[in-house]
């Protein structure tokens, strides 16, 4: 089967029935024993294509008119058999079909070419950084703001194409951090962390009007949308089936999620 051959093409001899013949009075056959009985049989069916080839290229050698043929035919023949049965790779045209590929491709608007982002500058050197089945990784040297980048980048992506977000820190950052964090990332950066942590924002009229105005609107939008899980102490083993678990009751099969693992340590067993 892992070769899509039918009965037919080795020779009209149905597997099961060869197995079951092979059987001892019934009993299963185990693993090596089917394996072995199966290599007997891929070689007897090779075995005869050869033979059926040979005929086909007795008759062409016969009427070959010079050596040059008779290679062709001896060596196209025995080539056509290894190549179905051996998987050999002849390669394949690179440029045919190009054109048809590329139109039909056009012509369609396909919704796996991932979500751009929020950052023009990103935009147009690497395209989107989410696409179903991606994995992103942001490496930078302890200090280099990759939270403050990734939080922005994830959450403003989020946000543009209403997707669901499910964060997960190894326990340096808390809720009431990330909320900080929000505040200054959906001012876009005109009120300050510091004055969003503390209440410096509340004695400034324009933050005020930023942070009522155009901070919590958006943040509210946001609500059941993102969450946030303290993974510290986790195995990677407790990730997965946690990921697994939010993904399948609270998103569901076949839905978008954005999951973020601030940070991703080093992973040493998966046990």
């Amino acid at each position: 089967k892992s070769y899509g051959l039918s009965e037919t093409d080795v020779g009209g001899v149905d597997l099961l029935t060869y197995l079951t013949g092979l059987s001892d009075r019934g009993r299963m056959l185990r693993n090596e024993e089917a394996t072995e009985f199966l290599r007997e049989l891929k070689l007897l069916t090779v075995k005869r294509e050869y033979r059926s080839r040979f005929k086909e290229v007795e008759a062409q050698v016969d009427a070959a008119k010079s050596f040059g043929e008779v290679v062709k035919a001896t060596d196209g023949a025995l080539t056509s058999v290894t190549n179905e049965y051996f998987k050999t790779n002849e390669g394949e045209d690179l440029f045919g079909g190009m054109r048809e590929m590329i139109e039909e491709s056009g012509a369609k608007e396909k919704e796996d070419l991932g979500y751009i982002g929020a950052l023009p500058s990103i935009d147009r050197t690497l395209g989107p950084l989410f696409f179903p089945g991606s994995f992103t990784n942001l490496s930078a040297r302890s200090g280099g703001n990759k939270s403050t980048f990734g939080f922005y980048y994830t959450i403003r992506t989020a946000e543009k194409h209403n997707l669901p977000v499910l964060w997960l820190d190894a326990g340096e950052m808390t809720k009431e951090q990330l909320r900080y964090r929000a505040a200054c990332c959906f001012s876009e950066g005109k009120i300050p962390l510091w004055a969003a942590r503390g209440n410096g924002w509340r004695h400034n009229k324009d933050w005020l009007r930023i942070m009522r105005e155009e901070v919590f609107p958006r943040c509210e939008k946001l609500i059941g949308r993102v969450t946030f899980h303290n993974v510290g102490g986790m195995s990677a083993k407790e990730k997965t089936a946690l990921m697994r678990r939010h993904y399948f009751n609270k998103v569901g099969r076949g839905n978008f999620l954005l999951i973020v693992d601030d940070y991703l340590k080093g992973i040493e067993s998966m046990n």
